[in-house]
């Protein structure tokens, strides 16, 4: 879900932009501007004065941002890579990429797990409620409930709860992968 903001009217919009809060994502916006700089795809610096609709600004919440604005009656539309505008009141939507995220720490996780081998210690520890584990065939998942012999899982983009037996599958030692701790579980032999 995007965490939307309403950059307030006479706001310089960068500053806005430039709330990361640390995560990367994608930052969507609408709305209306005035005192907008870009640079052209023709590497030139442009100036447009007074109101305009932003149609689309859009980039990664590092930046660089492009942005399409209309204006006039005649829906005539200009862009260009964002410099600097002021808010006429314009709305954000930041989204976090958590599939990006999930992907690479599915990548370093089956690796690992790939790597370890048959002959591979196996963790003196069981994952707890709140860690993930990277499951042979389900992939990354989140660990819901544990007892002794079996565990509750769940994707971590979502979909159906699955119980597994911790009988048919070794689980690795812990990796530390986006601030969780993520067990490699791979079919015994």
């Amino acid at each position: 879900m995007p965490r939307v903001t309403i950059v307030p009217h006479g706001a310089e919009l960068l500053p806005a932009l430039e709330e990361t809060d640390g995560q990367d994502g994608w930052i969507q916006g609408v709305g209306r501007l005035e005192s907008i700089e870009v640079v052209t795809a023709a590497g030139e610096n442009v100036v447009f004065t007074g109101a305009h609709a932003l149609v689309s600004l859009a980039g990664p919440t590092s930046g660089p941002w492009m942005i399409v604005l209309s204006r006039g009656d005649a829906g005539e539309l200009l862009g260009g890579q964002l410099v600097r505008a002021r808010s006429l009141g314009v709305s954000l939507a930041r989204f976090v990429t958590s599939q990006e995220k999930e992907s690479w720490a599915a990548v370093a996780a089956r690796a690992a797990a790939e790597t370890a081998g048959p002959d591979a210690d196996e963790s003196t520890e069981l994952p707890k409620v709140g860690d993930r584990v990277d499951h042979f065939a389900f992939g990354i998942c989140d660990v819901l409930h544990v007892r002794p012999n079996r565990m509750k899982i769940r994707s971590a983009t979502g979909g159906k709860l699955r119980e597994i037996s911790l009988e048919v599958v070794r689980v690795l030692p812990p990796t530390e992968l986006g601030g969780k701790r993520v067990f490699g579980l791979v079919k015994r032999a």
